[in-house]
């Protein structure tokens, strides 16, 4: 199992590395975060 955390999640692109990570069979994503939207969840 791979652990994983994303900085500074802004837009499309770290939605979607967010998305692709979240999915993946080997990766636990353990960290999410980015100042522009803070305090709020990543929707699925």
């Amino acid at each position: 199992m791979i652990k994983a955390g994303i900085i500074n999640v802004t837009g499309y692109a770290g939605v979607g590395l967010a998305r692709l990570l979240h999915q993946h069979p080997q990766v636990e994503l353990i960290s999410v975060t980015g100042r522009s939207l803070a305090g709020q969840k990543l929707a699925e």
